[in-house]
């Protein structure tokens, strides 16, 4: 069954009908449609079926990602037009892979003089996080001489780093030692064999971080982007190792509240600080919504000159102007009945918990 749907926004609809044939000859070329216009109609009841065909057949200029999903499902889109979303969005550029081969196995590999992993007992590594650009690549394993070399990488292509490592001499293992500073009895070893190198630690996919909020959060106040500072409530560990700790600073954004009728939350963990460096976060959204048996509230008017101006420009030239004319002139309120749900809030010391939907790579 179907949802009748009110007087005003049907007009919108025929009138729009009534125009696109006109419209389709008289545009050559369009902009393919932007995020906050795809929201615009959907939040102003153009129904998810005809933005799928406008999207078809404009494109999008935008990509799909969690955030944008949630955004557009706050708006009202159907899975069928998520999926043709999906289907449209411009296409990421997959990043370049660098791949490790070396003989022996077990070696460390350096990228910019940080750490990174070492290699397989066979020698292989891949690399796949890296950004497109030269990076210094070095090698290194007790006993051997490092390898280093520049490589260029290229987004969407691989690039190998193959060698065999040479054995140190033990007439080279003397020279390096020199005047007895690396030998035994000086207690002392060469400084490239003594220099902290960062270790590499990895916080995986599915770990819970819970944080407590420092900011409190209203949606009838709040606008979607605001950026709300957290602390990390208690420790977070890889195995014995505590990897960020208590009280670390937490930074959390604002996705959407919803409407006045149907007011909402929806936060997202986007960073966490540890050491002054802000390490880039991947967690589901965290959402909270208005009691589904409270009574419905009233639905606020619709905006129909702002849809108006969308549908317009999708037709341009005089049969555009004369669609945002009709449309924008009808911008009554669907519904007056009722009065406005209670805004959605979060008080400041409240815990939420995120999880981790990629790991979090920590240099220590």
């Amino acid at each position: 069954m179907f949802r009748a749907l009110p007087k005003p926004a049907l007009a919108l609809l025929i009138a729009f009908s009534l125009f696109l044939p006109y419209s389709i000859r008289a545009q050559q070329s369009r902009k393919p449609l932007t995020e906050a216009e795809v929201i615009d109609l959907l939040k102003n009841e153009v129904p998810s079926q005809r933005v799928e065909s406008l999207v078809r057949q404009y494109g999008i200029s935008f990509e799909m990602n969690d955030q944008t999903e949630s955004a557009l499902l706050v708006a009202g889109a159907s899975d069928e037009l998520l999926a043709a979303l999906r289907e449209l969005a411009p296409k990421p550029i997959a990043a370049p892979t660098l791949m490790i081969a070396v003989t022996p196995g077990g070696a460390q590999v350096f990228v910019d003089d940080e750490l990174f992993a070492k290699t397989s007992s066979d020698g292989r590594l891949k690399i796949a996080s890296l950004t497109p650009g030269p990076h210094r690549v070095r090698i290194s394993l007790y006993g051997y001489r490092d390898y280093e070399q520049v490589y260029t990488l290229v987004a969407g292509q691989s690039v190998t780093a193959s060698t065999t490592l040479q054995v140190i001499k033990k007439t080279d293992e003397s020279s390096r030692a020199g005047n007895g500073k690396g030998s035994a009895a000086g207690g002392q070893i060469s400084g490239s064999q003594t220099a902290a190198r960062p270790q590499r630690v990895i916080i995986p996919a599915g770990t819970i971080i819970t944080v407590r909020m420092v900011d409190d959060v209203d949606s009838s106040r709040d606008k979607a982007g605001k950026e709300f500072a957290a602390k990390v409530d208690a420790p977070i560990t890889v195995g014995d190792q505590e990897i960020i700790p208590q009280d670390a600073e937490a930074h959390l954004r604002l996705l959407s509240v919803g409407n006045p009728s149907q007011p909402s939350l929806q936060l997202q963990l986007f960073t966490l600080t540890l050491n002054g460096k802000n390490l880039n976060v991947a967690a589901t959204p965290y959402s909270k919504a208005a009691d589904p048996a409270q009574k419905p509230a009233a639905r606020p008017p619709a905006n129909n000159a702002r849809v108006g101006g969308i549908l317009g420009g999708l037709a341009g030239g005089a049969a555009g102007k004369a669609i945002s004319n009709a449309i924008g002139g009808n911008n009554r309120p669907t519904n007056t009945s009722g009065v406005q749900a209670p805004p959605q809030t979060l008080a400041a010391d409240t815990k939420i918990d995120f999880t981790l939907r990629g790991p979090i790579l920590v240099m220590q």
